[in-house]
């Protein structure tokens, strides 16, 4: 599989699973100019088998927000607390990773996948700068993008932060 069939994987995988799961709608890249893009949480799903790397989920704070609400059916009354908000990214970094997996791996190929992790990425700019994605995708919505990044690999070094 090369570069842009990654890409593309991880863009129709994480509309799918965003749409379905978090009930959010992309628009299209070229009328997300005033959208922040600026990730404020990162989560990490490794995974091992017959292949063997990680899952990147990076989202800005108000597509954050909006996940957790839609996720856990909360009104816009009750704003999400950050346990919620991780949750709600880990759950979908889950549902991503596993959506994936099959169509790299072969739907019969057996695949482990840990548990999501939250990361401190701002830390480690030089680490992210020299490891290069196989894929990746970014997704836009009305208040924010997710930007998904799939490394497969043994050699990447996460900072990781907490496993909770």
């Amino acid at each position: 599989m090369n570069h842009k069939m990654y890409d593309e994987l991880l863009s129709n995988v994480g509309a799918d699973v965003i749409e379905s799961l978090a009930l959010m709608f992309l628009i299209p890249p070229e009328d997300a100019e005033d959208i922040p893009t600026e990730p404020k949480t990162t989560v990490s799903v490794s995974f091992s088998g017959p292949v063997e790397g990680v899952l990147l989920l990076h989202i800005t704070e108000q597509a954050l927000q909006e996940l957790a609400s839609n996720m856990l059916g909360m009104d816009s009354q009750q704003p999400p607390t950050p346990e919620h908000e991780l949750d709600a990214i880990k759950e979908l970094g889950n549902v991503v990773c596993g959506n994936i997996l099959p169509e790299i791996a072969g739907k019969k190929a057996i695949c482990h996948v840990d548990a999501p992790v939250l990361l401190e990425c701002q830390a480690n700019e030089q680490t992210a700068q020299e490891l290069k994605p196989k894929g990746s995708a970014k997704l836009f919505f009305d208040n924010g993008q997710l930007e998904l990044e799939l490394y497969i690999s043994q050699q990447e070094q996460v900072c990781l932060v907490s496993e909770s």
